[in-house]
């Protein structure tokens, strides 16, 4: 609310309140339809998605669990209410694409077409995005449709419940370049701490290495 001096005070509303004993992640919250808004909240020890009223501050909607984190909310199609996040739902070495309904009661939706590591710019509206698969293996950039368009598109590309329009990038080339040296191959390992935690991790093994 804009206010000037001598004018009348804005009214000040509480929306969201967050409370911890310890400390708190300060983050933005993600406008949505109409009085929602989501933000990401510590849920059992882990970033979730939280659904929020700005007309009750007592409406709170979780819409993902799980023992890995949400790592940020990327955008959202109002013409169909879906949000979209990027989720470490398997593990801390993997990034995958999600949508959710925002009136939950439904669970996410995996729109990666693989595992890997993903990023992913939407348009404005979220009807549209550009995938980045960022690895393990070779990386790549795809164009996709979150709604099919037309019969054609819908019978042509059924994956995950979307569309894609077009690869932008699929770097054949470069692939084809590598698999002709002697390059080193990836293994992820998964390693106890003293302290109890697991970490994870990868070796680089020598081309034609034998563990024995």
């Amino acid at each position: 609310a804009s206010y000037s001096p001598g004018g009348t005070p804005p009214t000040v509303k509480l929306v969201y309140s967050l409370v911890a004993d310890t400390w708190l992640h300060v983050r933005f919250p993600y406008l949505l339809s109409g009085t929602k808004f989501a933000v990401l909240q510590v849920v059992d020890d882990y970033d979730h998605i939280v659904v929020c009223d700005t007309g009750d501050i007592s409406s709170q909607t979780v819409l993902t669990s799980g023992s890995w984190p949400v790592s940020s909310i990327v955008s959202y199609n109002a013409a169909d209410q879906d949000i979209f996040f990027l989720w470490k739902k398997e593990n801390a070495t993997q990034q995958i694409l999600y949508k959710v309904q925002m009136s939950g009661g439904q669970a996410p939706v995996q729109l990666s077409p693989t595992t890997g590591f993903y990023t992913a710019s939407f348009s404005a509206s979220g009807d549209a995005y550009v995938l980045y698969y960022k690895g393990p293996n070779t990386p790549t950039t795809s164009f996709w449709l979150t709604t099919a368009r037309d019969t054609e598109s819908a019978g042509a590309f059924p994956v995950s419940a979307t569309y894609p329009s077009f690869v932008l990038e699929d770097n054949k080339a470069w692939e084809a370049a590598v698999a002709e040296k002697a390059m080193p191959s990836k293994k992820f390992v998964v390693i106890e701490g003293l302290d109890g935690y697991q970490y994870n991790g990868y070796l680089l093994l020598p081309p034609e290495f034998d563990p024995n």
